[in-house]
């Protein structure tokens, strides 16, 4: 029956033979209406004899089609859950949930239930989320698509999301649901950093600290700590320390990238063409001084005329070097963080502006050099790796006894110095390394290596040292000593005694070792560090403030 009105229509139909026999509409318009012998007229046109009636019903602007209900033909009632459209990964805070499904009904069908619903693959039975749609009419065999409202995800969670569709008649239920499991990973929030000589920053991550208080060119000028932080595409590096304007002493900087080739350890660093201050002193006999690991790049910061002056050499295979001074007098940073320079203004070291530095030379925590240079520079991030040290060192490249890290007292001078041409790499300066910071991941920013290697001198004791800095947010360094190689374990605790983190837990051979701990998710309070080496056990004492 073809129905072209806007009112349903009942027919009555004479059916001779028909007693007590049900029909059913194939095509779902009728719904759940079934025409049925519902009198005991009997009406017969042509002679009179009797025969049931049944009355059938063809919807609003619609059709119908009425068969015995124990009919066997090829008509078929079948809906089907095709694809739902979601990556393994979902980089991502949020997902719009888009599903196929299909009618393979013999006929066209309308009416159909469209549904999904997701909730966390450890907790399948904790729905957090549905979503339903009504589905007007779709031909026989077509397949359609359908969005569902946003769902809001969590930081790496993996999700089940349950798609099903349901519609009257359907004699086939065993493809109307499909799952599809997925992670959501909330992309990381890039870090911002501005260029003024105040290292306060969330992205800043301590690459080194200064371990003891040496000040071997007097209380004026001092480095505290190394920082480093990263961009999408920059890299940032803080010294946190204090020049002394009143003479022209400064700060030190060598630097490692795993992605990148440089000078090779236990060779001479100094003499780079184009470089100043320590870097090349203009005298062949001061620039012989030596790392203990590859070095890429070397940094100086210096006052002149009360302003922050500086240069940069870049290291190459086969003992090449380059070097640049980013910028000349009177064009140098203010001393109290209020103006960026930028250089260096031609190509050398490194291309014509990709280097910017601001200083804030205050004296106070968390203040002093800051520069950027481009990641494309230094091998960029995936992968790459970053180490380094610093020191406090003369134009003249005369070494003092601020190291960071390390401690050593030198014989060059009544006040501890190392003088020159100090060579970082050699037995005879094992003992007060490492003169190197931890290896540290561009790409996470997580430490992946704490080995303090190739020691002349082995330690001859267990000890834990005290964290530092302390108190600290959010992250500190924790160093040990082992005297011989032994399965060590490095654990942290809170004032309850519950366990929060162990951070090593394996054999380690002889050696001096650094270990960052973060605690980032954790509350401000003490803290307990514990080692386990062998048969000693020490425990010290942490405050985290937030």
């Amino acid at each position: 029956g073809i129905n072209k009105s806007n009112f349903n229509v009942d027919v009555w139909v004479t059916c001779y033979g028909w007693g007590n026999k049900w029909l059913r509409d194939i095509t779902g318009n009728a719904g759940n209406w079934n025409g049925a012998n519902g009198d005991s007229t009997f009406v017969s046109p042509a002679s009179g004899g009797a025969g049931p009636r049944v009355r059938l019903r063809v919807p609003a602007n619609s059709y119908a089609v009425y068969v015995p209900t124990y009919f066997q033909s090829p008509y078929q009632i079948d809906f089907r859950v095709d694809s739902i459209f979601v990556a393994d990964t979902l980089i991502t805070t949020e997902w719009t949930p888009r599903v196929q499904f299909r009618n393979l009904s013999t006929l066209s069908q309308t009416g159909m239930q469209c549904r999904i619903t997701i909730a966390p693959e450890s907790n399948p039975q904790n729905v957090i989320y549905a979503d339903t749609l009504t589905v007007g009419r779709i031909q026989a065999g077509e397949a359609f698509t359908r969005s569902f409202n946003p769902f809001q995800g969590s930081n790496d969670t993996r999700y089940i999301a349950t798609a099903i569709i349901t519609g009257a008649g359907d004699n086939n239920r065993t493809n109307d649901t499909l799952r599809r499991s997925f992670l959501m990973r909330i992309p990381p929030v890039v870090p911002q950093f501005t260029l003024d000589g105040n290292l306060n920053e969330t992205g800043y991550i301590l690459l080194a600290t200064n371990p003891d208080s040496s000040l071997g060119f007097g209380p004026n000028i001092d480095i505290r700590r190394v920082w480093f932080g990263r961009d999408d595409s920059l890299l940032y590096i803080g010294i946190e320390g204090k020049l002394n304007v009143l003479s022209s002493d400064g700060f030190g900087l060598w630097l490692d990238f795993g992605n990148i080739d440089g000078r090779d350890e236990n060779r001479d660093l100094g003499n780079v063409p184009n470089a100043a201050h320590f870097i090349n002193t203009g005298d062949t006999t001061q620039g012989r001084y030596r790392s203990r690991f590859e070095t890429d790049y070397a940094f100086s910061l210096s006052p002149v005329s009360n302003r922050g002056f500086m240069t940069l050499g870049r290291y190459e295979e086969n003992l090449l070097s380059r070097g640049s001074i980013v910028a000349v007098a009177p064009n140098l940073a203010q001393l109290n963080g209020s103006n960026v320079i930028v250089g260096p203004p031609t190509n050398g070291a490194v291309p014509a502006n990709t280097i910017a530095y601001s200083v804030n030379n205050s004296g106070q925590a968390r203040h002093g050099w800051e520069f950027s240079i481009p990641l494309s520079l230094v091998g960029g991030r995936t992968g790459n790796t970053i180490r380094g040290f610093a020191f406090v060192v003369s134009t003249s490249a005369y070494f003092s006894n601020v190291l960071v890290p390390g401690t050593r007292t030198g014989q060059a001078d009544p006040f501890g110095n190392l003088g020159f041409n100090p060579n970082f790499a050699a037995d005879s300066m094992a003992t007060g390394g490492p003169y190197m910071s931890p290896t540290f991941s561009l790409e996470t920013g997580q430490m992946i290596s704490v080995r303090e290697s190739n020691r002349a001198e082995k330690p001859t004791s267990y000890q834990l040292f005290q964290n530092y800095p302390n108190p600290f947010n959010p992250t500190t360094i924790i160093t040990y000593q082992v005297p011989r190689s032994s399965e060590v374990k490095l654990e942290v605790f809170d004032v309850l005694g519950r366990k929060v983190a162990t951070l090593v837990d394996k054999k380690q051979e002889a050696g001096v070792y650094s270990v960052s701990f973060g605690a980032t998710s954790l509350a401000s309070g003490v803290y307990f560090y514990r080692l386990q080496a062998g048969e000693f056990t020490q425990t010290k004492k942490m405050l985290l403030v937030k």
